[in-house]
């Protein structure tokens, strides 16, 4: 059993797919009775991604993965960055301020990162990271994801008109968790 240090069904539907390989029973911190909400106080993703990770550790004594993912636009100096979540009240929030603050922007470059931190049996950390560039769209597309997705447009489509098993292939998170699978079939 893995449990993921998060309570976002977006995120853990993504990790039990792509994780989904290795027969292990992919659980939420509430799936696993945690009720953990540590404050993000970070400076970096992977800051924020051990934090989480710590804190359900000590709760659980299991192997824990937790991650910290951003939307880094360049026109923005790298906003909303870690900030990502707390952009906005909500998704339409979020999506709105930034298609707001790009709209006279003719730089539209963008990428999402994401950062995961594995906790194992012996309580060590490991990091593992992943990012996919794109561009920011002038308006949503797409019906499928979350968070940014709609507006997040890579080699022609925005992660939202992608399929799941489409986005899964190439996404921030998909990249870091494919290091992750890599260190998991090495152990």
């Amino acid at each position: 059993m893995i449990v993921i240090a998060t309570n976002n069904s977006g995120k853990l539907s993504e990790y039990r797919s792509i994780l989904s390989e290795f027969g292990q029973q992919i659980m939420s911190l509430k799936e696993a009775g945690i009720i953990s909400q540590p404050d993000e106080a970070g400076k970096t993703l992977e800051d924020n991604a051990v934090i989480k990770a710590r804190a359900a550790y000590v709760l659980l004594g299991k192997p824990v993965v937790s991650d910290d993912s951003g939307l880094f636009v360049r026109a923005l100096g790298g906003y909303p960055g870690i900030y990502s979540a707390r952009w906005g009240e909500n998704d339409t929030e979020r999506i709105s301020r930034i298609l707001d603050e790009m709209k006279d922007n003719r730089d539209r470059y963008a990428e999402f990162r994401a950062v995961i931190c594995y906790i194992d049996t012996l309580g060590r950390e490991h990091l593992f990271d992943g990012s996919v560039s794109g561009e920011i769209t002038t308006s949503p597309k797409g019906e499928n994801g979350f968070g940014y997705d709609p507006i997040f447009l890579h080699n022609g489509l925005t992660l939202a008109e992608m399929t799941d098993a489409e986005k899964n292939k190439i996404s921030h998170r998909a990249r870091a968790l494919e290091e992750f699978k890599n260190f998991l079939t090495k152990a």
